[in-house]
C-alpha cells in the first residue's frame, strides 16, 4: 500500500544518493592526492589522474552491486506486507465458529519454562450449517448440513460438481461465516 510504496521510495533515493555521494568522494579525495603529490604506498610514485579513474571505477563497479539489490528488497517489502495481512485474517476471531479445543500438558519439563502445550481439537462439527455466497445471496449453496470430524478420523468429501464441496472446505478455512448453524 501507500506505507510500502513510501517506504520503498525512501530507500531508493538513499540508496542512490549513497551511489552518487561515494563518486563525489572519489573523485574530490583522489583529486586531493593528486594535487598534494601524495605518494602511492603501493608504487612508490605520486597518485596520478589515471589512479583516480581506476578507484572511481572500482567504486562504479561496487555501487552497481548495491542497485542490483534494490529489486529483491522491493519484493521482500511486498512480501511482508502480504504476510501481515495474511496474520491479520489468521489471527481474526470470528464468533460463528464455535470450537472445542483441548490443551494437553507434558508431566515431563525439564527447562524453567516449560514450551507452551500443544493445541489440539478433539471433533470438529458442523450443526444445520446454511450459506450463500455474498455474490450470489439467491443461491443457497449449502442447506443445513451436519457432520461432526473426530481426531484421527479421515474425511472426504464426494459429490458432483456445484454440491457444494468447496464451500465446506472454505467455511472450515474461515473464509466465509455460514448464514446459520453453527
Amino acid at each position: 500500500g501507500t506505507k510500502a510504496g513510501l517506504y520503498t521510495g525512501i530507500s531508493l533515493g538513499l540508496t542512490f544518493a549513497a551511489i552518487y555521494a561515494a563518486y563525489a568522494l572519489t573523485i574530490w579525495y583522489g583529486g586531493t592526492l593528486v594535487r598534494d603529490g601524495t605518494i602511492n604506498a603501493l608504487s612508490g610514485l605520486p597518485y596520478t589522474g589515471g589512479d583516480v579513474i581506476a578507484v572511481f571505477f572500482s567504486a562504479l563497479m561496487a555501487t552497481f552491486g548495491l542497485g542490483q539489490a534494490m529489486p529483491p528488497i522491493q519484493i521482500f517489502q511486498i512480501g511482508k506486507a502480504s504476510a501481515g495481512e495474511i496474520y491479520r485474517v489468521i489471527d481474526e476471531e470470528v464468533p460463528l465458529i464455535e470450537t472445542s479445543i483441548t490443551r494437553e500438558t507434558s508431566s515431563t519439563s525439564s527447562s524453567s519454562t516449560p514450551p507452551p502445550p500443544p493445541v489440539s481439537f478433539s471433533k470438529l462439527s458442523f450443526r444445520d450449517v446454511c450459506f450463500t455466497y455474498p455474490s450470489r445471496p439467491d443461491v443457497q449453496v449449502l442447506s443445513n448440513v451436519s457432520f461432526d470430524i473426530t481426531t484421527g478420523m479421515k474425511v472426504a468429501f464426494v459429490g458432483e460438481s456445484g454440491s457444494g464441496k468447496s464451500t465446506v472446505m472454505a467455511l472450515l478455512e474461515r473464509f466465509y461465516d455460514p448464514v446459520s448453524g453453527k
